[in-house]
């Protein structure tokens, strides 16, 4: 049975939204819990990640987003 809830670091989010060699890890620790909870600043350093990974060319917006919304939009998350 999964917790009711804990709280996910960015850097958790980052392999879990963008594909790398550490996702599959990231999603099993997410689905452990019920409620993932992020801090308000995730959001803003999730960005960020974004940013970066997008000036290094290691992400491609229309192929990796499209996949990981597919995969991941019935997930919800808890900013608190």
């Amino acid at each position: 049975m999964a917790d009711e809830s804990a709280y996910v670091d960015t850097s958790i989010l980052g392999a879990y939204y963008c594909p790398e060699p550490l996702s599959a890890a990231a999603e099993r620790a997410l689905r452990q819990f019920k409620t993932p909870v992020i801090s308000v600043l995730s959001e803003v350093e999730f960005c960020s990640l974004i940013s970066k990974k997008h000036r290094l060319e290691e992400l491609r917006a229309d192929r990796e987003f499209a996949r990981a919304g597919k995969r991941h939009k019935a997930n919800t998350l808890l900013i608190r």
